[in-house]
């Protein structure tokens, strides 16, 4: 996928729901939004059907951005070492996308499998 810098939140959303989703051994993406940011996503998707929420969520400010991430993940490795991979990931996603610098990321294990 091509990154075009100075993406809006929900572009740079996802694409990097995108990038932690096409990870080996991450099975599933869960929402890292909050119960009332997904309700207004659920009716917003109600007024136009094609609206999803990414499952990452991204904040962008004029202090920097933050990035969140919920996944299920196999068993395979350690979580720490596949938190790192995913957080790489990320990392390097986000800045070659411009995201606003510092990046603060968020990479928290739902499920393990």
């Amino acid at each position: 996928m091509a990154v075009t810098a100075g993406r809006g939140e929900g572009d740079l959303a996802e694409h990097l729901s995108a990038v932690v989703a096409a990870h080996a051994e991450v099975l599933r993406t869960y929402s890292a939004h909050s119960a009332s940011s997904d309700l207004i996503s659920q009716a917003r998707g109600a007024i136009t059907p094609s609206y999803t929420h990414p499952p990452v969520r991204v904040t962008q400010t004029a202090s920097g951005t933050t990035i969140a991430v919920l996944v299920g993940v196999s068993g395979e490795r350690a979580a720490t070492a596949i938190c790192h991979d995913i957080y790489e990931q990320v990392a390097r996603s986000a800045s070659a996308a411009g995201a606003t610098a510092p990046i603060a990321i968020s990479i928290t294990i739902a499920s393990i499998n």
